[in-house]
């Protein structure tokens, strides 16, 4: 039961990191081409910006809600494994699990571990450098 409660939690968090995917592939490389064809220079570079930063955001929130539920259940993995292997009193096993391995948010607005957080702002923070940078190369300086 624990492996398919586990199996199911990966394919749930496949399933968004590829629909996310999916969504910043359609918004950022597929729409800008086919807005900054069918709208002026000017107003397609603000309009592109917009719509970019958007679909970068919605990347970023999809990306940090896959991460949570993925670091959720590291910890509820290690802290069965815990569970499993501690020796003594029962009752003192599992407080001390709970200690090591208690906080199990898979909430999409979690607090992630910095380092995991950090990747994922770099991430948001790139492709926010790209729209600028697409927009500047299409409108001109």
């Amino acid at each position: 039961m624990h492996s398919i409660d586990q199996w199911l939690k990966a394919s749930v968090a496949a399933a968004v990191l590829m629909a996310g995917a999916g969504i910043f592939h359609h918004y950022v490389i597929y729409l800008p081409d086919e807005v900054s064809r069918a709208e002026a220079r000017s107003t397609a570079g603000q309009s592109g910006l917009d719509h970019c930063r958007q679909s970068a955001r919605l990347h970023y929130d999809v990306t940090w809600a896959s991460a949570c539920m993925a670091v959720a259940s590291q910890e509820e993995q290690r802290h069965a494994e815990c569970l499993r292997d501690g020796q003594g009193d029962p009752a003192q096993v599992r407080a001390r699990c709970d200690q090591l391995h208690g906080e199990r948010d898979g909430s999409s607005d979690c607090t992630l571990p910095d380092a995991r957080a950090a990747v994922v702002n770099a991430a948001f923070k790139d492709a926010d450098d790209r729209c600028v940078a697409e927009v500047k190369r299409r409108v001109g300086p």
